[in-house]
């Protein structure tokens, strides 16, 4: 049975889609042949090259989230973005990027939809009823978890697949999402960024292998 997912899509600050969300996106070709994606990094049209480069992922269709005080991250309005689009376009599947954003936004999504949600997925076990793998107690663990409700919705674990492209390229339509917004949706958001000191943290999640020293009694790590 042919599903239809929604990915939430991020996009790096220098243009393009970023990895984990590559990631997500070929994951999600597992589940299914029609993929909707929400820009959600910025408000605006994406570049044609954003475009071009979700129809290399098979994307159908790119929905653009047109709201400024959606500009800056704000978990619960990006969640209200989202949903929209879930019921839409009809979906049966949400489905992200397990990065601590990515967990928090699409918690928020499945709290709205009233459905459950699995978090660090590794592999689908079965499409129809849908059953995944997911990693558990900090990733020592696996366990197989059902999601039976109308809507599934989950996370994808950091390398769970290499992304890679669809067999065959899409053109996407893009589409500005209709949605809604509540004073409180707009409760808890970025409001200021500041510049502090280097973060290795998006590094050491995007490496493949990281590697740890003892250097004079402190433990330094450094993704390679």
């Amino acid at each position: 049975m042919s599903k239809t997912i929604v990915v939430p899509v991020e996009v790096d600050a220098d243009g393009g889609v970023n990895l984990m969300s590559l990631e997500a996106l070929t994951f999600a070709r597992r589940l299914g042949s029609s993929l909707h994606a929400v820009v959600v990094a910025r408000t605006g049209k994406p570049s044609d090259a954003e475009v071009a480069q979700l129809g290399e992922q098979g994307v159908s269709t790119v929905h653009v989230v047109d709201d400024e005080r959606l500009s800056s991250y704000a978990p619960a309005g990006w969640a209200a973005a989202i949903v929209s689009v879930v019921r839409a376009a009809g979906a049966d599947t949400v489905l992200a990027s397990g990065t601590p954003r990515g967990m928090e936004l699409v918690a928020h999504v499945a709290v709205r939809l009233d459905v459950a949600m699995a978090a660090n997925v590794v592999r689908v076990e079965r499409a129809d009823p849908l059953v995944v793998t997911r990693q558990v107690v900090g990733g020592t663990a696996l366990e197989d978890t059902a999601l039976g409700d109308p809507v599934a919705v989950l996370t994808v674990a950091g390398h769970a697949c290499d992304p890679a492209p669809a067999e065959s390229a899409t053109s996407p339509a893009v589409e500005v999402a209709s949605f809604e917004l509540s004073d409180a949706d707009l409760r808890a958001r970025v409001v200021r960024t500041e510049q502090g000191e280097p973060d290795q943290s998006g590094a050491l999640k995007g490496a493949r292998v990281v590697v740890g020293a003892e250097v004079h009694g402190a433990t330094r790590r450094q993704p390679v």
